[in-house]
């Protein structure tokens, strides 16, 4: 990580580090994300899919830089966000009895667990800055 012109910069071992912290964290949560400790291994996975997908998209961007900013990485996780209408909870995917879960219900529940891992691997991208100033 550097600073130029007073602005953060994010390396790619900066980046890596983050990753593998936030996936590191999905098996071993506080309770800033309680809902980890409910979410079979399955669940878990989407949230780690969530993680990755953040952490592959910001790596695209090194194709034409050496380093990112906070403008950068807030562009990249605007461009995976969905509607929150295509949001479910997990606890209120769980309230749904079996024989009546869609794969709309499925899907919205998805979006939900991936969500939360972009929102996991934002949360250690700012812990990663306050530990380094």
């Amino acid at each position: 990580m550097k600073t130029l012109n007073g602005k953060t910069y994010y390396e790619k071992p900066d980046l890596n580090e983050i990753r593998k912290n936030a996936i590191f964290y999905t098996s071993h949560p506080d309770e800033d994300y309680e809902f980890l400790y409910i979410v079979t291994n399955d669940e878990r996975k989407v949230v780690i899919q969530g993680i990755e997908a953040l952490h592959n998209t910001l790596m695209w961007e090194f194709a034409s830089e050496t380093a990112i900013n906070q403008s950068c990485i807030e562009k990249c996780h605007k461009t995976l966000q969905v509607y929150k209408g295509s949001l479910m909870h997990i606890t209120e995917y769980n309230l749904i009895p079996s024989s009546k879960v869609t794969s709309y219900c499925d899907e919205k529940v998805e979006n939900w667990l991936k969500s939360k891992g972009y929102e996991i691997f934002l949360d250690f991208l700012q812990k990663f800055k306050i530990k380094t100033i």
